[in-house]
């Protein structure tokens, strides 16, 4: 007798879980062999970082040396924001004014592996700048007191270099060559 009072007591257990109720199979969760193959990529995507934001970057211009009618800066971006995000393998870099004039054709700024970077907050990418002396080379239409913008590469300006100034020429010489960047 005790033997058959447990089968209800069991059964409603059962139905918390599901088991005992008519549409069991409706209600559990599909196993992995019957999930599609490509499920985890799709998870996957859903977590990849986006393209990081002009408001979660930070960018500054360093001088490092100079000779020969040349400047050399360091250039980094760095990521503010509190969730990784990726720069893209190819970026643009040009001098900018205060007042957001471009003075020369963007320099193409390509990633040293060739493909987008992915940066956790906090971390930066680098590059060296080659700043040729508008003195020498349009010593008639410099322009000073400059920074660098970086930019999607056929977009708009996303982040604008603080820090040291530079000086280029105002009639649209190219003035700037960029390095690959990195993560450092």
């Amino acid at each position: 007798m005790k033997r058959f009072a447990l089968v209800p007591v069991a059964c409603a257990a059962a139905l918390l879980f599901g088991a005992c109720s008519g549409s069991a199979t409706q209600s559990a969760p599909p196993n992995a062999a019957s999930a599609p193959a490509n499920a985890p990529a799709e998870t996957a995507s859903a977590d990849s970082p986006s393209r990081c934001a002009p408001a979660e970057m930070a960018t500054t211009l360093e001088y490092q040396d100079g000779g020969a009618g040349h400047r050399y800066y360091v250039l980094r971006v760095e990521n503010t924001g509190r969730v990784p995000c990726f720069i893209p393998a190819q970026l643009e870099v040009t001098p900018i004014s205060a007042n957001g004039n471009m003075f020369t054709e963007p320099a193409p700024a390509t990633s040293a592996t060739g493909a987008d970077v992915v940066l956790e907050p906090g971390e930066r990418i680098a590059m060296e700048v080659d700043a040729i002396n508008p003195g020498a080379l349009c010593p008639e239409r410099t322009v000073s007191g400059l920074d660098l913008a970086v930019g999607y590469t056929g977009t708009s300006v996303y982040s604008v270099s603080h820090g040291e100034k530079m000086n280029s020429c105002s009639s649209g010489e190219a003035t700037v060559k960029v390095g690959d960047f990195e993560v450092e």
